[in-house]
């Protein structure tokens, strides 16, 4: 996303894009955004940590007249000029109806969802249930975003012979899963599959067969840019912006690969 972000600034010398990194730690982020708001910044663009903590600095940004930008998670409120996100249900039905194509009814799911403070785990969580629940036995465990929590919580497990596919919302978590598994159990780490989020490191473990599947996140970064340069002209935006997901399994991902490798 700052790779895209960065790219299409720098086509105006005008703009210039300061960066705070919270490191998925919600108060330094709040922190974070009162120093912008202090700074009396023209713009701000946030990706909250987590919904509802963030939303009372998120609003009094908006509220003191600094144009706001909502990336990826959602706030509890409508306080902000405009919001850029995939649709988070939409990717979990449709991680769900893929399961439907290669799994057959009956089966066991381990699940590992996201931070669920967060929207888009919320958000993946229902929209996976609501295709996947009736046909297959799901068991929920939480990774918080994180590979190294999954690796502890699915190492807890101790045995997989159960567990017919793993899917976690997003690829790190997933790729977390496949090697405790693997070095617990190469031949259940063959068996099981496993399916991710983002396409990101995903890609790479599609094509070498760690993954059976990615749904792109796409990133969006010249998009965000290309938003709040109409925001800055005075130029109207709408008031939300879907991005699109896609399916990346061995059938296209060398061409996805190829596309992020030209972006950088």
């Amino acid at each position: 996303m700052m790779i895209q972000m960065q790219a299409e600034a720098a086509k105006y010398p005008e703009l210039s894009i300061v960066v705070s990194n919270a490191h998925n730690n919600t108060q330094l982020q709040i922190d974070q955004i009162r120093e912008f708001i202090n700074a009396k910044v023209d713009l701000l663009i946030i990706s909250p940590n987590e919904s509802e903590p963030v939303t009372p600095i998120a609003v009094e940004a908006f509220d003191m007249g600094i144009p706001t930008i909502i990336w990826d998670r959602k706030i509890h409120s409508d306080h902000y000029t405009t919001c850029i996100s995939a649709d988070n249900y939409d990717i979990g039905r449709d991680v769900g109806r893929y399961i439907n194509t290669i799994l057959s009814e009956g089966s066991t799911i381990l699940e590992i969802t996201g931070l669920m403070s967060s929207s888009p785990a919320v958000e993946r969580h229902k929209g996976f249930l609501a295709e996947a629940s009736e046909s297959y036995s799901v068991h929920t465990i939480s990774g918080d975003w994180k590979p190294d929590v999954a690796k502890e919580r699915v190492a807890a497990m101790g045995h997989y012979d159960d567990i017919d596919l793993v899917f976690a919302h997003n690829d790190d978590m997933a790729l977390a899963a496949y090697n405790v598994i693997n070095a617990t159990d190469s031949l259940c780490a063959q068996r099981i599959k496993f399916i991710g989020i983002d396409a990101l490191v995903g890609v790479d473990a599609v094509l070498d067969g760690r993954l059976q599947a990615s749904f792109l996140y796409p990133t969006g970064g010249d998009k965000v840019m290309s938003i709040a340069r109409r925001i800055l002209l005075g130029k109207r935006v709408e008031k939300s912006y879907r991005l699109q997901s896609a399916l990346v399994d061995s059938h296209n991902a060398y061409t996805l690969k190829a596309q992020q490798e030209q972006i950088v």
